[in-house]
Formats: C-alpha cells, sequence, structure tokens
C-alpha cells in the first residue's frame, strides 16, 4: 500500500515538475512580450506625439488661409466700389455743336448751323482712370480667386492632420491595452510559477513524510505501542477522506444543478442573438463589409448552441462562445468607428462648403 501511495506522489511531483518549467517558458515568454509591447507603446506615443505636433501649423495655416482670402475679398469689394463709384462720373465723351454766337465766325459750321463735335478731353482722361481702376479690379478678383482656392488645400491638410492623429491615438490605445495584457500574463506566469514550486516542496515534503513512516514500520525491534498509535493516525486519515469524499459528491451535485441553469440562460442569451444577426444580415453599404461577416458568425455560433440544446449530454464550451461574441463586438464598433470619422469628415467639407458659401453671398454688391 505504501508503495502505491508513493508511487502517486512521485507520479504527483512529476506532474507539478512539469507545470513548472511550462510556468517559466510562459514566464519567459511573458517577459519577452512586455518588451515588445513596451517598444511599440513608445514608437506609438512617439508617433502620437508627432500627429499631434502636425496640427496647431495645419490649423494655423487654415487660419491664415481664410483670413487671406478675407482681406483678398475685402481688397476686391473696394476696388469694384471705386470702379462703380468712377462709372457714375463719367462726362460726356465728345463736345461740340455749340450755338454760333459761342464759337468765332470763322470756325467752320455745320450744316445745321452748329460747331463739329470732338473728343471731350476730360473724358480721355477719365477713361485713362477708368483702365487703372479696372485693372485693379480685376487684380484684386486674381487674387482672391486664388486666396480662395488655397483655402481648400488647407482645408484638407487639417482634415488628414486630424485623421492621423486620431489614428495614432487609437494606435496609442491599442497598444497600451496590448501592454497591460501582457503584465496581465506576466503576473499570471508568476502565480503559476510560484504555486508550482510550492506544490514541489509540498509533495516532496509528503514524500518524507512517508519514508519515514515507512522506515518506523520496518525498524527493529518492532515498535508495537508505535504501530498502534499510527494505525490509529491512518483510521482518522480514512475517516476524514470518507468525509472529503462525500463532500466531493455533494460538490459535483451542486455544480451540475448551477451548470443546467447556466446552460438555461445561456440559451435565451443566444435566442436574443437571431434577430441581431437577421439585422446585420440586411447591411448593404459596400463600405462596411464587417456587419455582413459579423452576422455570419453569429448565425454559425447561434446555430451551434441550438445543436447542442438538444444533445443528450451537452458539451458547451461557453468560454470559447464569450470569446466569439466579443470579438464581434470587436468587429462591430471597429465599423462603429469607421462609420464615425467618415461622417466627421463630411461634415467638415460641408460645413467649409457652407462658409464659402455664405462668404461668396455676403460678398454680392
Amino acid at each position: 500500500m505504501y508503495e502505491h501511495i508513493r508511487a502517486g506522489y512521485q507520479a504527483a511531483l512529476a506532474a507539478r515538475e512539469q507545470e513548472l518549467v511550462a510556468a517559466q517558458q510562459a514566464l519567459g515568454a511573458a517577459r519577452a512580450t512586455i518588451t515588445a509591447a513596451t517598444a511599440n507603446l513608445s514608437a506609438a506615443n512617439a508617433a502620437l506625439s508627432s500627429a499631434r505636433s502636425v496640427v496647431p501649423p495645419a490649423q494655423a495655416a487654415l487660419n491664415a488661409a481664410r483670413s487671406d482670402a478675407d482681406q483678398k475679398a475685402q481688397a476686391a469689394s473696394r476696388a469694384q466700389a471705386a470702379v462703380t463709384s468712377w462709372e457714375a462720373q463719367e462726362p460726356e465723351p465728345y463736345i461740340g455743336g455749340e450755338p454760333m454766337g459761342l464759337r468765332s465766325r470763322t470756325t467752320s459750321m455745320l450744316p445745321g448751323g452748329g460747331l463739329p463735335r470732338r473728343p471731350n478731353p476730360a473724358h480721355v482722361t477719365w477713361a485713362r482712370q477708368y483702365a487703372v481702376l479696372k485693372a485693379a479690379r480685376d487684380a484684386a478678383n486674381t487674387a482672391l480667386a486664388a486666396a480662395r482656392t488655397a483655402v481648400g488645400p488647407a482645408q484638407a491638410s487639417l482634415a488628414t492632420a486630424n485623421q492621423h492623429l486620431s489614428a495614432a491615438q487609437a494606435t496609442a490605445t491599442t497598444r497600451a491595452q496590448e501592454l497591460s495584457a501582457a503584465n496581465t500574463a506576466l503576473a499570471r506566469a508568476q502565480g503559476s510559477a510560484t504555486s508550482a514550486a510550492a506544490a514541489i516542496d509540498s509533495t516532496r515534503g509528503q514524500i518524507g513524510e512517508l519514508d519515514a513512516r515507512v522506515a518506523r514500520l520496518l525498524a527493529e525491534p518492532l515498535d508495537r505501542a508505535g504501530l498502534t498509535t499510527m494505525a490509529d493516525e491512518e483510521q482518522a486519515e480514512v475517516a476524514r477522506l470518507r468525509r472529503v469524499r462525500a463532500q466531493a459528491r455533494h460538490d459535483r451535485y451542486a455544480a451540475a444543478t448551477s451548470r443546467a441553469a447556466l446552460l438555461t440562460d445561456h440559451d435565451g442569451s443566444v435566442a436574443a442573438i437571431a434577430p441581431l444577426a437577421a439585422a446585420l444580415r440586411g447591411w448593404a453599404d459596400p463600405a462596411y463589409p464587417d456587419p455582413p461577416q459579423v452576422a455570419a458568425a453569429l448565425e454559425a455560433l447561434a446555430a451551434n448552441a441550438a445543436s447542442q440544446a438538444t444533445a443528450t449530454t451537452r458539451a458547451d464550451d461557453l468560454a470559447a462562445l464569450t470569446a466569439q461574441v466579443r470579438a464581434a463586438l470587436e468587429r462591430l464598433q471597429r465599423t462603429v468607428d469607421a462609420a464615425g470619422h467618415d461622417r466627421d469628415a463630411k461634415y467638415q467639407t460641408l460645413q467649409a462648403a457652407r462658409e464659402s458659401v455664405a462668404q461668396v453671398v455676403a460678398e454680392q454688391p
């Protein structure tokens, strides 16, 4: 009997030693992952800092372009006003045709009795200034068109900078989550290694105690009093193990009952997934392919759960199902984020167009 017990202890010791080796390997892998995750997070933070530094200059460039366009619009408005005002002051282009008494009798006369018409010097002077004002107006309009054209690239640069900033922020968040997960894995591996080492020490202690007991049994001369004590101890241990076995049976029954209730709740949750999958299946936007694919994954999950619900002996892997649902939710979240970014970009473009139209309307005479 003692040899059988010792063989069991030896098998347990070998298993614990294998667990320690596996835990140490996991510990090394977790440390390597932390090193890589730390480097990735540093790079992501550097990219985020760089993306943030681009936004203020892009915003300043857009503000400067808009300010320049406003100034050019005011200059064009003033130039147009000057042309309009000067047009109102236009003199007669020709003079002449006065009565005879106003001119010398020797001046050649028209058949009607007046003097011939001739260009007005004042109109010539006016026309020269008019040409100068129109040239200034045309130059101001050209400068205004160029300034308004420059606003578009500045807006696009700012939108691009904001998109890069959002992407860098998302990457930095992901890298931080990866580092947190790596630290969690490291802590778990350290706990496993500590537990395995403690279990090895405990098993070795049990083997030592068993060997000591065997030595007492085989000692010569025979120790009758000691053997009686050992027999009483073993009888007490047998009684304790019977109670442990009874408790284990009770716990197993309670666990089976609890699992049945858990599976009932699980079946209800899976039934609630079907309407969501049907709604996602109807998604018709080719720009976002994830929802129909998520619908297919959810339908497969629901079908698997339905087949388990009718099985005689259920073998539902609730942890795996939970992981699949979380993966589906993550894909949907990416779609929501992408749609949100697209909506914001379109809103900025629309807002810029509204401002441009309002500016043009305000500048109309």
